[in-house]
């Protein structure tokens, strides 16, 4: 693209309250890719025209405010975290299942407790929670709630 085309498209959009988002990027602090990846995740709202990308300072002020809030992060136009449907974050689960964060990621690893990646968040399920009360249960209490199979028994 011709450089002089894309320095007058962007001194029309800043004409009409736009700024690039590398301008952005520098008026806040943050790199290009860290304000790509908010609006990737949905966090910043911004407009895309001739391959630029524009934002406004009212959606920076917007970003800032509620950038630490990943209950607002969208993909594919859902919410990653959506607790009415049974879809917690790492933070929340550890709360619910009365653990440190790190014990968490633990169980994440060795694979105690499943999750999904979505926009680089585990996701993790309500019923994977559940599971894994009743595992910590039987931890504390030291026994074992399930039947074991009859070839055991015997």
């Amino acid at each position: 693209m011709n450089k002089h085309f894309v320095e007058k498209v962007a001194e029309h959009e800043f004409k009409m309250g736009y700024i690039t988002v590398q301008r952005a990027a520098d008026y806040i602090g943050k790199t290009y890719q860290a304000l790509r990846q908010a609006m990737t995740r949905g966090n910043l709202k911004y407009m895309k025209k001739c391959g630029i990308y524009f934002t406004t300072v009212d959606w920076l002020v917007e970003y800032e405010a509620d950038k630490y809030n990943r209950f607002n992060t969208l993909v594919d136009g859902k919410r990653v975290f959506d607790l009415s449907e049974g879809r917690y974050n790492t933070d929340i689960a550890a709360k619910i299942l009365d653990v440190p964060l790190w014990k968490l990621y633990e169980y994440i690893e060795e694979g105690t407790i499943k999750t999904t990646r979505v926009a680089d968040y585990h996701v993790i399920d309500s019923k994977e929670i559940d599971k894994m009360r009743v595992i910590l249960q039987e931890k504390k209490h030291g026994f074992k709630t399930r039947m074991l199979p009859f070839e055991e028994i015997a």
